[in-house]
């Protein structure tokens, strides 16, 4: 959804929508509550290196000792947790963010702009259509910053290209 959403704001072309698909997935690591507290009383590093990850797949769950009201999906401060004290350069993904947990408190197109606004690479949704309009409205309002975008899209286009998928 991001790199659609790019394309249009590159291009200034809001009809055209282009479908990014990835075939190849490697490791997913579910970012549970008890992995991040044994990483966080450890003090293990999260890199590609060390574990072989290329992507993290961050659930909806509550991890309180990061940010007690917001699901880690969502949460800044999980990712940037994730990034800057574990040190993970790879591809953060979300859970998919039409689940009713998600939608009953934040409503699809407004669970796809905190996710992109916590720092998630590339965004799992069932309600597209929605969901990119939101995005993309963020991103023309201000909201949503032209760098984060950008920074997300490399992300992802660096991660096809070492799979040799462009």
């Amino acid at each position: 959804m991001l790199m659609l959403i790019w394309n249009n704001i590159a291009r200034r072309r809001t009809q055209s929508v282009i479908t990014i698909t990835i075939t190849t997935l490697t490791i997913f690591v579910f970012v549970m509550v008890m992995g991040i507290f044994q990483v966080v009383t450890e003090g293990l590093e999260l890199s590609r290196e060390r574990l072989g990850a290329d992507a993290i797949l961050v659930s909806h769950t509550i991890v309180e000792c990061l940010d007690p009201e917001t699901p880690a999906s969502l949460s800044p401060a999980v990712h940037s947790y994730l990034r800057n004290t574990m040190g993970f350069e790879g591809v953060i993904v979300t859970d998919d963010l039409v689940m009713q947990a998600i939608t009953d408190t934040y409503g699809a197109g407004e669970a796809a702009v905190l996710a992109v606004l916590a720092g998630n690479d590339l965004l799992c949704c069932t309600a597209f259509q929605p969901q990119y309009e939101a995005v993309l409205d963020a991103v023309y309002r201000g909201r949503i910053d032209i760098d984060t975008l950008n920074n997300a899209v490399r992300n992802v286009l660096e991660w096809k290209m070492e799979l040799g998928l462009i």
